[in-house]
């Protein structure tokens, strides 16, 4: 599983990043933005020399960790009888 990599300006190039909301009531607006999960910076994405997005490969714990670890659950395991 692959997913973007971006750079904190605190933190440095991390993958665990929040999507949030700014909302400027004087001028009714809302401006999305990734803020970094560890720190709540707002983060770039990190782009190669080609302006390709760089992406990060997640090992099988993260992916783990990630997904709650459900992948493992039996369903009929919890099935009120």
């Amino acid at each position: 599983m692959l997913t973007p990599l971006y750079r904190c300006p605190k933190c440095g190039d991390t993958w665990q990043v929040e999507s949030y909301e700014f909302i400027d009531t004087d001028r009714d607006d809302v401006e999305p933005a990734m803020i970094c999960s560890a720190c709540f910076s707002v983060v770039r994405p990190v782009i190669n020399d080609e302006g390709i997005p760089v992406y990060h490969e997640l090992t099988d714990e993260e992916v783990y960790w990630i997904t709650g670890g459900f992948d493992d659950i039996d369903p009929d395991e919890y099935i009120e009888q």
